[in-house]
């Protein structure tokens, strides 16, 4: 079952930093730790995935995550 709450809360921490979780083997294992800024996300509340836009080696990226593989850091990621 998806974590609707979980892709609210990516939805509303745009702005703040996300750090990438090491949870499947060959799948993002490039961005593994790091941490990047959170400047776009979109995704419906029932899905399983989402589009984020993401400031992160000094590139601005686009990617296809899912909301388990992101980490969201500061004080209103709890």
């Amino acid at each position: 079952m998806p974590d609707s709450g979980l892709c609210m809360k990516i939805h509303a921490h745009v702005g703040g930093l996300v750090r990438f979780k090491h949870i499947y083997p060959h799948r993002l294992t490039s961005l593994s730790g790091k941490i990047g800024l959170l400047t776009w996300a979109d995704g419906k509340y029932d899905d399983l995935s989402m589009t984020v836009c993401l400031l992160i080696d000094g590139n601005v990226r686009t990617l296809y995550v899912y909301p388990r593989e992101i980490e969201l850091l500061g004080p209103d990621s709890a």
